[in-house]
């Protein structure tokens, strides 16, 4: 099965359904290959929904839980993603969510965002975030 990287617009259609044309052909291409899901895509996508079309954490989270259900859909670095999503839903940035689920485990995240720090500390305890001072 032949697996293609997608952009945000075509994942945007496929989730929104606010242009009936691409929908159809986002969706009749989901049905012949496996849509890869990159990071900055969903990054950009969380923040397409959010801005524009006004979606709420809830929808937001539960759109992307259903969309990585589907056989045809796979993340890179799923496991990465699943961690951000949790860490989404309990109340951190995604943008936040997604730099420290997908951060390398022997590595630090220095910050000046004080609230970033307070709650990654609570949804990420295994990833020290840092204050610069």
């Amino acid at each position: 099965m032949q697996r293609t990287a997608v952009d945000t617009n075509v994942l945007v259609r496929l989730l929104t359904r606010d242009d009936t044309a691409q929908w159809r052909v986002a969706a009749r291409l989901l049905a012949e290959t496996v849509f890869v899901l990159t990071p900055m895509v969903l990054l950009e996508t969380e923040w397409v929904l959010r801005s524009r079309f006004r979606y709420d954490v809830a929808t937001i989270h539960r759109l992307f839980g259903e969309l990585l259900q589907l056989d045809r859909v796979e993340a890179v670095d799923g496991n990465a993603l699943a961690s951000a999503l949790d860490g989404y839903a309990a109340g951190m940035d995604f943008a936040d969510s997604m730099h420290i689920a997908h951060l390398p485990r022997d590595l630090d995240f220095l910050t000046f965002d004080e609230d970033l720090a307070l709650r990654a500390g609570r949804i990420f305890p295994e990833t020290t975030v840092v204050l610069a001072r």
